[in-house]
């Protein structure tokens, strides 16, 4: 075979390799899981066999960094604490304290304000999807339990009537369109908090053309 067909050949298959795999990132089904606990919400998307994570953006040197700085100080305080038991007449040494990252100060307050976010506007967040894009997105799992507090009853039952009435009508949508595939949510008042408690899990599958479409539509009216 001549060399030259042959790259060329070789050029080709890779080409169209590459051209299937975008052609099916478009118009291929992405799977979006997201997981809410403690009052920290995670995002990641799905396809094929890669997993990216939306939020919180993973940093592995981070974490590495933090974990480091975390035994430092316990080997400090262990080592003062020997020290203090030797040597309680020796003045204290003044250690300067290391300033942190403007990116870790970045996502601490992401992280904050995202804790900070109503359930009942994820819920609006979720019906806005739906209303829009119920012919096009699937609910794989939907699994959600909240117990609703506040300062006082008059808030908690509004607050309990919201999400009831933001959420319920979404996951009717999905049922009645045959889109709902499993489902549990366990929504309660509870007089006795002061704070929402919540835990869940949303699996949905979309289209990547189809998700550009509802984020822009999410932008144009959920905080209109």
């Amino acid at each position: 075979m001549n060399p030259f067909l042959w790259v060329l050949t070789v050029l080709g298959g890779i080409i169209g390799i590459i051209l299937l795999l975008i052609l099916h990132l478009i118009f291929g089904k992405i799977r979006l899981v997201a997981d809410y606990r403690n009052g920290e919400l995670k995002l990641w998307l799905e396809w094929l066999l890669l997993k990216y994570h939306v939020y919180p953006d993973p940093e592995k040197k981070l974490e590495r960094e933090a974990r480091r700085e975390e035994r430092k100080r316990r080997k400090a305080e262990n080592s003062d604490f020997s020290q203090s038991t030797t040597e309680s007449t020796s003045p204290p040494t003044y250690k300067p304290k290391r300033k942190k990252g403007i990116r870790a100060a970045a996502r601490r307050e992401v992280r904050k304000a995202v804790q900070s976010v109503p359930l009942k506007d994820y819920a609006k967040t979720l019906q806005i999807i739906v209303t829009k894009f119920i012919a096009k997105f699937h609910c794989k799992s939907f699994v959600l339990q909240a117990s609703i507090g506040g300062d006082e009853a008059s808030e908690i039952a509004m607050e309990y009537g919201t999400i009831n009435a933001l959420l319920y009508p979404v996951l009717g949508a999905f049922s009645a369109a045959g889109r709902l595939h499993k489902c549990n949510v366990q929504i309660t008042p509870d007089f006795t908090s002061e704070e929402t408690k919540a835990e869940g899990r949303a699996v949905f599958t979309f289209r990547l053309y189809q998700a550009i479409g509802c984020i822009w539509e999410i932008s144009e009216n959920l905080y209109d």
